[in-house]
């Protein structure tokens, strides 16, 4: 998606100001805040995949939904990057006073089912939505969600599994959290992200069933690698790369990097100050066992369509596939490398089926 200008938000300074730049599909949300405009991403995401995936047999085998959305207090997280300190304590009052008011933790699986739901019969999708699991981590969501699938598939509690991703930093509460936070790029704010917004689904299903009904294979699930970092962004802390280092590491036995052969990896650095610092030490513990990390081949999402928060990890496997597809993949192997604000790490590892 082209990046667009929001006249009606503006940032920088007396000097030099103007709209913000986002990456947005005006198509479809424009006009629309909060979880109505996640509704529209996943309507359009839905519809696509029934294109997409029109032989698929959704109507005679059990299919099991796994949705990544935001959570729905995302806007009142991260006080201690907010250096205005008047600022900070307004945030934090206005969090405290909406503690009353706060959906229990129970109704956010409601949330989630009735996204989807609604979602689903706007594109008049004909059959139930049994949505299984949901995450509202962020950018490893989908990671989360394709262990969780990749579990219920190797089980037979389903025989086709749908995992999808949805978010939108482009909209006005979003744009007002980011620069609060320093976060938002700006004429102000020169390592910070691009704000994007996209929704997606991926189809899996175990290999022998669909090569039984002729389906087209991109690629197949090698592994899923999930850490935890302690020094996490919204705690105001920076990263020296431990927990990405430890899930690459993880992950290297099955992929098996060799120092000719440089890992092709797809991440989900957005431009900010912390995510380079911890790709940068990240890099640095990884190069003296797997010396292809000097020079991996690296892949950004975000400057095609900016950051998709709990969306990533779909957009990210998109493009791989894509490449897998087309055929200028640049190895047969392929690293999904996800972060997410409040610490958790992951990274999952496709190759392409041939």
């Amino acid at each position: 998606m082209r990046p667009t200008t929001v006249d009606t938000f503006v940032v920088g300074t007396l000097d030099d100001f103007g709209g913000a730049t986002v990456h947005a599909a005006p198509g479809i949300t424009h006009g629309f805040e909060g979880d109505a405009r996640l509704l529209r991403l996943l309507h359009a995401a839905f519809e696509d995949l029934q294109t997409q995936q029109s032989a698929a047999p959704w109507k005679k085998v059990r299919t099991g939904f796994y949705l990544s959305l935001p959570h729905p207090d995302r806007e009142h997280t991260g006080f201690e990057l907010i250096a205005n300190e008047d600022l900070r304590r307004q945030e934090i009052t206005r969090w405290e006073e909406t503690q009353a008011a706060r959906p229990e933790p129970d109704n956010w699986g409601k949330r989630a089912k009735s996204l989807i739901e609604r979602a689903s019969v706007l594109a008049r999708w004909e059959q139930p939505v049994d949505l299984r699991a949901f995450s509202m981590t962020g950018n490893t969501g989908v990671a989360e969600l394709i262990e969780a699938a990749s579990r219920d598939l190797n089980s037979g509690a389903v025989e086709l599994a749908i995992v999808g991703g949805v978010d939108s930093w482009a909209d006005a509460t979003s744009l007002r959290w980011l620069e609060q936070r320093a976060r938002l790029k700006s004429a102000t704010t020169s390592a910070g992200l691009a704000p994007g917004e996209a929704g997606g689904f991926l189809l899996m299903e175990a290999v022998p069933r669909a090569q039984s009904r002729g389906a087209k294979i991109l690629a197949v699930l090698q592994s899923t690698v999930l850490d935890r970092e302690e020094n996490a962004h919204l705690a105001g802390k920076m990263s020296l790369g431990e927990a990405l280092a430890r899930v690459l590491t993880r992950t290297a036995p099955l992929a098996a990097w060799s120092p000719d052969a440089p890992p092709w990896l797809v991440v989900d650095q957005n431009g900010e100050s912390y995510r380079a610092q911890e790709w940068g030490c990240a890099l640095t513990r990884l190069v003296e066992d797997h010396p292809g990390f000097q020079e991996p081949v690296v892949w950004y999402p975000v400057v095609s369509v900016g950051e998709t928060g709990a969306a990533a990890g779909a957009v990210q496997t998109s493009m791989a596939l894509q490449a897998f597809r087309r055929r200028y993949a640049p190895a047969h192997q392929v690293a999904l490398l996800a972060g997410a604000d409040e610490g958790q790490r992951s990274a999952t590892l496709l190759r392409g089926w041939t």
